[in-house]
């Protein structure tokens, strides 16, 4: 009986580390990017990245007009993951990681 929970137990394990291995490989083998969360505030955009390591990410903020008006280069090595946007005019704006559009923001 307590062979079959260590077996059991042993086996759950092996599955766990082989779904845990085959995810982060299929994420860096196919060159994906990081999951990023952008977060807005009155005076900063804040990027929240998950533990994947970034070597070179740009960020875009855009105008209604399409018009790149900030833009910024982040990586692994930086400890300030955000962008001042105290100083832009009132109107609507794009947030840009990489080539995917990840929030619409108004100021």
């Amino acid at each position: 009986m307590k062979t079959n929970i260590f077996r059991t137990i042993v086996l759950c394990l092996f599955l766990s580390l082989y779904h845990t291995t085959s995810t982060s490989a299929a994420t860096t083998s196919f060159g994906q990017d990081p999951d990023i969360k952008v977060v807005v505030s009155q005076k900063r955009i804040w990027l929240v990245t998950d533990e994947i390591s970034v070597k070179n990410l740009t960020v875009q903020v855009m105008n209604a007009l399409g018009k790149v008006v900030m833009e910024k280069n982040f990586s692994s090595k930086m400890t300030d993951w955000s962008l001042q946007i105290g100083s832009l005019p009132a109107g609507s704006y794009t947030v840009m990681v990489g080539s995917k559009k990840m929030t619409d923001f108004t100021r």
